[in-house]
């Protein structure tokens, strides 16, 4: 896969140069692979994965969907007139709260080989 070998030329230039750096890998949805995946978990790369919204997804979702928004409205009320954004912005003029998909699991260095 042309993805992996550039992923793995991108992370041995970056941990040459600056071994310590915490690298993020942000990807749209046609590199949503399992190869791609394990490959970052595999050597400590974070990674952002944008998914196509599906009915799964979206109920998954759901909960951290549902907290994301609290937050925001909350701090919209603490920080909103400073920035002359009103406390009570109507739903349809409301930036659009990305879907926080959750995905556990442990990475266990190995490094790219």
């Amino acid at each position: 896969m042309a993805t992996i070998a550039l992923l793995k030329r991108m992370v041995r230039r970056i941990r040459a140069r600056w071994p310590k750096v915490r690298i993020l890998v942000r990807a749209d949805a046609a590199f949503a692979a399992p190869e791609v995946y394990d490959r970052c978990e595999g050597n400590c790369v974070d990674h952002l994965i944008g998914l196509v919204n599906n009915k799964v997804l979206e109920r998954f979702s759901a909960p951290n969907h549902k907290a994301a928004k609290i937050a925001y409205h909350g701090w919209l009320a603490k920080n909103g007139a400073s920035l002359g954004l009103s406390p009570n912005l109507p739903l349809a003029l409301e930036p659009r709260l990305p879907k926080i998909i959750p995905k556990h699991g442990i990475a266990h260095p190995q490094p790219f080989a």
